[in-house]
């Protein structure tokens, strides 16, 4: 079995520490490691540990790691950018995990794991762009790992015995690899791009799904059946939450214009208070957003740099949105870009359909409000919802208008928009969620990805943008209800998981995972003591009378022919030393190592009984032959 150099091995693992200093900024972490490495090269030798307790101290030691790379050591906060806590976690518990294996008196079981968990750790380095010092760092530690492996290996035979066509077929084989590894490499996007261009190419347009730049008609499909929990909103119900808005259509897709571009969050004066306060927490699709109801005031992102566009929604163009609180008013605290010619735009392909039945159903209507009443009030009548739409023509709206007359959300907000802006009426799509799940315990308001919608909103003299649904009825999951009392357990449970999460820094997993990692750790190193302290309890009750394993019987009986017999008074430790005094020293040896291993748990009795056999073998060898 090959052993394991701890000169080379220990070299390889400090150069993963110095990578991490160089890319973290953070000295004070990768001198930690640097230290605890050195310490474990030095002091290696002396320290002699079994395998369970071996894996003890590994678990403990990946549980350090995981602790110092989330609390004080590191700072708590982004360390540069696309570097954070978990990253320096993840680092520091691999190599943590490693030292240990150094130290072990045994060391052909730590040869391979403690280059693979240097491996292990150089990738988590990799998360970061360094530039060619991590391409360094790597041939590095994979040089020093190779040179730990085959300097351990007794076996080996010296670099001038190795013939020289061996050596110039490795190298040969050597450079093939790196060859092929930079090729592959460097191919590997050119050939993912091309690929995803042709697949474009051959399918048409492919609806984006969720909340982006654009907006085609059945993106949301997917979502309108996913029970996925996106938010909860703790509070005052606060129904549609506008996360995109758009006002241009194209050939079933809307997208939104951006003149004029975002601008930061203004701070608020008046904290969020009283019975129309609502609280928003983020878990899950959309994170690059807030959603927020028509008219929210007072709002107190949890995040920062957050920017609000033109068209009042709030984006978070880096990092990840956690949660919002907000107050819910008449008029909105974030301005919305007033009226322009591209809010009565109409298609020339829909137009003819869509004056036509927008003049029928507005016949005899002055009124802006009134029109657009009637119109929502026929689309609710005369169409309906469902989910399934089959595109006959190259517009999927004019189908929705005139032959199909049924589809989802986004096709009811498409032809009520349109149709405002025949009457002449501003109007936009606007995308989000409904909210109308609401939990029995606590009493909050949970949001699905099920629960996206699309609506309209208008614009009309005196009262500004105003929201106008001219969906029929709807799905179920947009109708008010609660949700029972085991999935609100359930959520109530995922909801603290949330809120834990956010108040950790986003690192629960990993704190989680250290928690546990030292929980393991400590319950192992319990039970391997309780272990310890049942064989010295075994020492002290043994009888003689107590059978032996059979290959150590066999041992006895071939030693006792050979003129050694022990008697059943005498301690295996006594009678292994009259075996050594004797020049029996690998049966005397092999006895001690089993008095360890019974009376206090030290070592492995399987392979020791294999050699204790293999030993009793060999000294009845001469009399078996006969």
């Amino acid at each position: 079995m090959i052993a394991l150099d701890r000169r080379f091995a220990g070299a390889s693992l400090l150069v993963v520490a110095a990578l991490l200093g160089a890319v973290s900024g953070r000295p004070v972490a990768s001198a930690l490691t640097a230290t605890l490495l050195l310490a474990a090269m030095l002091c290696g030798p002396r320290i002699d540990l079994g395998l369970g307790l071996q894996r003890v101290v590994t678990v403990i030691a990946a549980g350090v790691g995981i602790a110092l790379g989330v609390t004080g050591m590191v700072s708590v906060s982004f360390i540069s950018p696309g570097l954070d806590q978990a990253w320096v976690a993840a680092t520091l518990a691999l190599l943590f995990a490693a030292a240990p294996r150094l130290i072990v008196r045994a060391p052909e079981r730590g040869a391979v794991p403690t280059a693979v968990l240097g491996l292990l750790a150089l990738m988590c380095v990799g998360e970061t762009e360094v530039g060619s010092i991590y391409k360094v760092a790597v041939a590095a530690h994979l040089t020093l790992a190779l040179l730990a492996l085959r300097a351990g290996d007794p076996g080996r035979p010296p670099f001038a015995a190795i013939p020289q066509r061996a050596i110039i077929l490795a190298a040969a084989l050597a450079l093939t690899a790196t060859a092929l590894s930079v090729a592959a490499t460097r191919a590997l996007f050119p050939m993912s791009d091309w690929t995803a261009a042709h697949i474009a190419r051959l399918g048409g347009p492919t609806p984006t799904s969720g909340f982006s730049e654009r907006l085609w008609l059945g993106s949301l499909e997917g979502m309108l059946q996913s029970d996925e929990v996106v938010m909860r909103v703790e509070g005052a119900r606060a129904d549609y939450l506008r996360g995109a808005v758009y006002d241009r259509y194209e050939i079933g897709r809307w997208s939104g214009s951006r003149l004029g571009g975002a601008k930061d969050l203004e701070a608020t004066t008046t904290a969020p208070s009283g019975p129309s306060a609502a609280t928003i927490t983020m878990a899950g699709g959309a994170r690059d957003r807030y959603f927020l109801p028509l008219g929210a005031r007072s709002i107190v992102p949890e995040d920062e740099g957050v920017v609000r566009e033109r068209f009042g929604t709030l984006r978070l163009p880096q990092g990840t949105a956690t949660g919002v609180r907000f107050e819910l008013g008449a008029t909105s605290q974030i301005p919305i870009a007033e009226p322009t010619d591209d809010d009565l735009i109409i298609p020339a392909d829909l137009r003819p359909t869509v004056a036509r039945l927008a003049t029928e159903w507005t016949r005899g209507l002055d009124d802006p409000a009134q029109k657009i009443e009637a119109i929502a009030a026929h689309l609710q009548a005369d169409f309906s919802y469902s989910l399934e739409f089959r595109q006959r023509h190259r517009e999927a709206l004019l189908d929705f208008l005139t032959t199909e007359r049924r589809g989802h959300c986004e096709y009811f907000a498409s032809a009520m928009t349109l149709l405002a802006r025949s009457v002449g009426v501003p109007a936009r799509v606007v995308a989000g969620y409904r909210v109308a799940e609401q939990s029995s315990l606590g009493g909050y308001w949970i949001v699905r990805e099920k629960n996206a919608h699309a609506w309209t909103e208008v614009y009309l003299p005196g009262r500004g943008f105003v929201t106008v649904d001219a969906t029929p009825g709807g799905p179920a999951q947009n109708t008010e209800h609660a949700l029972g009392l085991v999935g609100a357990l359930r959520d109530f449970v995922a909801a603290w998981a949330v809120k834990a999460d956010i108040a950790c820094g986003g690192h629960l997993g990993t704190i989680a995972l250290g928690a546990a990692a030292l929980a393991v750790g400590a319950f192992l190193l319990v039970r391997n003591l309780l272990r310890r302290g049942k064989g010295a309890k075994r020492a002290v009750q043994f009888k003689p009378e107590d059978r032996p394993p059979p290959g150590l019987a066999l041992l006895f009986k071939a030693l006792a022919r050979a003129g050694f017999e022990r008697s059943s008074s005498e301690p295996l430790e006594r009678f292994a030393g009259r075996l050594e005094a004797a020049e029996q020293g690998s049966a005397a040896e092999l006895l001690r190592r089993y008095a360890a291993q019974r009376y206090g748990g030290i070592g492995e009795l399987s392979p020791l009984l294999v050699e204790i056999e293999a030993c009793a073998g060999q000294l009845e060898g001469p009399s078996r032959s006969r």
